[in-house]
């Protein structure tokens, strides 16, 4: 995933992997391409019980119900490599 990234592309690992997996990366190419490998966790949201704004928490709940209605078809960006 990482090595496939163009230049400042930025990869995200989405769900958990067995305890003790682990990645090789090429540093270098981190470095001299301005690539990145991010953690992202339940989608990095915001809960409200911890944000100040008011729109904070209110995307996933509002993209479920726009799915709900047709307008988010979701299912178009989902692509899986194996």
């Amino acid at each position: 995933m990482i090595a496939t990234l163009e230049i400042r592309g930025k990869a995200a690992s989405v769900g958990a992997p067995a305890p003790g997996k682990k990645v090789e990366i090429d540093v270098f190419s981190l470095l001299t391409m301005g690539r990145q490998y991010v953690r992202c966790h339940q989608g990095d949201s915001i809960s409200t019980k911890v944000c100040l704004l008011p729109y904070c928490g209110t995307t996933i709940p509002y993209l479920m119900e726009q799915h709900a209605q047709g307008n988010f078809p979701l299912e178009k960006l989902i692509k899986v490599y194996e």
